[in-house]
């Protein structure tokens, strides 16, 4: 089964997406992909886009989103019609908070700090297949702090809501032995306690070229310098948060290929289209033998002829 890349991010991830989405479907479409997800952090501006290159070129694409929940990133895959409303919805309410008791201050304190709750997400979840998050993720925080019987507790409150429709996701860039540590004591966590794992790439650009903008949108969006923003901690170790290719995948991945093929049958579960559907407008009475651009045309010079005269 061929790797889809389930977690790329466009430029409509603002301030760390350093790839246009059709440029991505590009890239994609000449490494051979069958399908790739877009999970923009707390945005849907993109998706249009995405899928209309991606169906131009015979792709499959996976609409998806990232969001905090509770202060840890995760990202959430549309399955069907009900997925992609639930997800609007919860895209929406990262952004602008609940209307309850909502004021401008609170409005303007939010800003840039997109999250849910628990209880937003448990409300929205139907429709949408989860990925747990990347290596701040809370699967992978809990299981770093407090080990696998604390992770499994966390992991059984995602179970319980989304069901089948959950992974774990699991991530490499060739950091180090860290890294590497984290993503087998993950697979392990997951086959103990029944629940899939996926390899996610999560790239913010194409190739190693498109790591400056990502770095420099970073720090621009930290509001310091590139040199700071590395001092501090900010900006990825490698240049390898990249759209790799099918064969780069699968050795990176060998001895391990479940996680690769596990992507493919999420992306095969999450079958829902955009499609555009013309918007319903009103008809509007016409004087007898004049028809609509005609009678606009009228219209509008009657009305040129008013503001400015003859």
């Amino acid at each position: 089964m061929p790797y889809v890349e389930l977690r790329a991010h466009s430029a409509f991830s603002f301030g760390s997406g350093a790839a246009t989405p059709e440029a991505l479907v590009q890239r994609a479409s000449e490494m051979c992909y069958t399908a790739l997800g877009l999970t923009d952090t707390a945005d849907l501006g993109g998706v249009v886009r995405f899928a209309l290159e991606a169906q131009s070129r015979g792709i499959q694409p996976v609409i998806g989103a990232e969001l905090l929940v509770d202060g840890y990133p995760a990202a959430f895959l549309v399955r069907d019609d009900e997925g992609y409303r639930n997800l609007a919805a919860l895209v929406t309410r990262a952004r602008a908070g609940s209307w309850d008791g909502w004021t401008v201050r609170a409005a303007v304190a939010r800003r840039g700090h997109p999250s849910i709750t628990w209880a937003d997400l448990r409300e929205r979840s139907a429709g949408l297949f989860a990925l747990t998050g990347p290596a701040n993720g809370e699967i992978a925080s809990v299981l770093t702090r407090g080990g696998p019987q604390a992770a499994a507790g966390a992991l059984a409150r995602w179970k319980e809501v989304f069901g089948t429709r959950l992974a774990v996701e699991v991530q490499l860039h060739n950091v180090g032995g860290t890294e590497a540590a984290l993503a087998g004591a993950l697979i392990e966590l997951a086959g103990a306690n029944g629940v899939p794992w996926v390899v996610c790439q999560a790239p913010y650009y194409l190739d190693h070229d498109g790591r400056l903008v990502h770095d420099t949108l970073t720090a621009l969006r930290a509001r310091t310098t590139l040199a700071d923003a590395a001092e501090r901690g900010l900006l990825h170790p490698n240049g390898e948060w990249r759209l790799r290719s099918q064969s780069e995948m699968q050795q990176l991945w060998r001895g391990r290929e479940r996680g690769l093929e596990q992507s493919w049958l999420i992306a095969s579960q999450c079958e829902f289209q955009l499609r555009w559907v013309r918007p319903p407008l009103p008809r509007f009475p016409l004087p007898s033998g004049q028809n609509e651009d005609g009678f606009l045309e009228a219209r509008v010079r009657e009305g040129a002829i008013e503001r400015w005269g003859k």
